[in-house]
């Protein structure tokens, strides 16, 4: 009976420079709150699309590496996943309400505000920043 190995990248690791989402986060906050229009939300999409992806590919990547057995890596995954799936769940309603506070005294001030939205945006980019603390500490081996 063969053991399976884990595959691993023989090049020797190098730290990707790719634009973060918390830097398009915050391009694309500003961006909102000027006219509203189709296109400015595809581009606002596009920036945080092309963001996240390379954020969870390089996620994956890190995950993928510091897991302590090849064997229980599917468990260890589906821990992962619930871990990621969790904070979005409570995150939602928070948001909506934050949300729909914001938009109703932007509207006050000025009746084509998007200032809900922004605040939504700027509060996405700020939850990167302890992720990005925290990640420093994971041991790669």
């Amino acid at each position: 009976m063969s053991r399976v190995q884990p595959l691993r990248d023989p090049a020797p690791r190098t730290l990707l420079r790719l634009p973060c989402p918390p830097a398009l986060l915050l391009q694309a906050g500003p961006a909102a709150e000027r006219e509203p229009s189709p296109r400015r939300g595809q581009a606002i999409g596009l920036l945080f699309g092309t963001g996240n992806g390379a954020f969870l590919a390089v996620d994956f990547a890190i995950v993928l590496d510091v897991l302590p057995s090849v064997r229980d890596s599917a468990r260890d995954m589906a821990v992962w996943h619930a871990s990621l799936v969790l904070p979005q769940l409570l995150a939602t309603p928070i948001a909506g309400t934050l949300l729909d506070a914001c938009q109703t005294l932007g509207k006050r001030a000025d009746p084509s505000s998007t200032l809900g939205y922004t605040v939504i945006f700027v509060l996405a980019a700020a939850y990167f920043v302890p992720g990005t603390v925290f990640i420093r500490r994971v041991n790669v081996r």
